[in-house]
């Protein structure tokens, strides 16, 4: 059985043998290159596939960057402490995104992976102080952000609470609530 085979990119399986010892000889043959090249052609198709998979992780992960700040205790006698176990809460403004961490030792807290389009509000609190809050936060900008935080009750605010501020129909307490619009009526 005497077979030799072109492996040039062709059409047909070209054959060059005598022709009483091809019975099933050539069939198989043929039934090998095809499958050979059918398996280059899914291998070829899988590597550019994986590529393209890397190169839009890539893409991915260049739009997103970094928010860093540090938060500070204005205490009773007018000094301020580093406030070391606040809580952060990072709201995005412009579509719905909440993003939680605390602060260090030193008062500091770091933000790494947010995605740079969009205005976020950073708001801190902790046990007895009340709450403060920064807006018109952007991504990215190497900027470290400063919380001051007064004493108070220790409450939490909320994206809807910091909104209401924002529009003027309720300003922070020095206890660390928010004061509506008829309290305000009152003073």
């Amino acid at each position: 059985m005497l077979a030799l085979i072109n492996l040039k990119p062709v059409q047909r399986l070209q054959l060059v043998a005598k022709t009483e010892h091809l019975t099933d000889a050539g069939s198989r043959a043929r039934d090998f290159l095809e499958e050979y090249q059918m398996r280059r052609s899914y291998l070829f198709t899988s590597i550019v596939a994986a590529a393209i998979l890397v190169l839009s992780a890539v893409a991915a992960s260049a739009q997103t960057g970094q928010l860093r700040g540090h938060v500070l205790l204005k205490q009773a006698d007018g000094t301020s402490a580093k406030a070391a176990d606040a809580v952060i809460d990072v709201f995005r403004t412009d579509m719905s995104g909440v993003f939680h961490t605390k602060t260090d030792k030193k008062g500091e807290f770091i933000f790494a992976g947010l995605p740079f389009t969009g205005t976020y509000v950073v708001a801190a609190s902790m046990p007895n102080a009340a709450p403060s809050f920064v807006r018109g936060v952007k991504v990215g900008k190497d900027v470290d952000y400063e919380i001051v935080l007064s004493p108070g009750t220790g409450a939490k605010l909320t994206l809807d609470e910091i909104n209401k501020m924002k529009s003027g129909d309720a300003a922070p307490t020095s206890s660390g609530g928010v004061e509506s619009a008829a309290d305000k009526a009152k003073r």
